[in-house]
């Protein structure tokens, strides 16, 4: 099997395709794809029937070899390789286990939460009122459990809070702009009727 053993030693798909070519032997090569994954085997004609079977005389001939010597003969290449959109999915994943998309929506919601904070924060006073420093019996008991409530606050709540919160501080800004604009227009007319008077 040195077309194989050859095949091994290189450093790239291309070089190890014209490895397999150069025992001058044909060799079957067999792929299951599924979405995810897809499985491919590589085996020289010969041996179709499986690598652990030998059927003819070159491969109990192998196998008394590899026996003898300690040096594991080559009979097949079997690879479990990911499909190109699931590589691309993965190389796009910020934290290990959590999907792309996933991720992306949170930190989405979660950056339009902070838009939206002004408008949340006194719902969240509501649902989880600040800790009173009396209730605590020392200071590091105080201080993790004000930890803990603003990390919620900022992990878990202002993402779950942006859909609200944030169209109510941009009716809120549009409504400040207008007033502003109607002010604005208002001391221009007393100041053309000053003038003008």
């Amino acid at each position: 099997m040195s077309g194989l053993d050859q095949a091994l030693q290189r450093a790239r798909v291309a070089d190890f395709y014209n490895g397999l070519g150069a025992a001058n032997r044909p060799v079957l090569a067999s792929a299951v794809i599924s979405p995810r994954r897809t499985s491919l085997t590589i085996r020289p004609l010969g041996e179709a029937s499986g690598p652990g079977s030998p059927t003819g005389v070159g491969d109990m001939f192998s196998a008394v070899l590899s026996g003898i010597t300690g040096r594991v003969v080559i009979t097949a290449v079997v690879a479990s390789l990911r499909s190109a959109e699931r590589q691309r999915e993965l190389a796009l994943r910020i934290i290990p286990g959590v999907p792309a998309d996933v991720a992306a929506a949170y930190l989405l919601f979660l950056v339009l939460g902070l838009v939206g904070a002004p408008a949340s924060r006194p719902w969240w006073r509501r649902l989880w009122p600040p800790e009173a420093a009396a209730e605590y019996a020392g200071r590091v008991g105080y201080l993790a459990a004000r930890a803990v409530r603003g990390l919620c606050f900022l992990l878990v709540f202002l993402p779950l809070s942006a859909c609200l919160s944030v169209p109510l501080i941009l009716a809120r800004n549009v409504w400040g702009a207008a007033a502003a604009c109607r002010g604005l227009l208002r001391w221009r007319m007393r100041r053309r009727a000053a003038a003008g008077g």
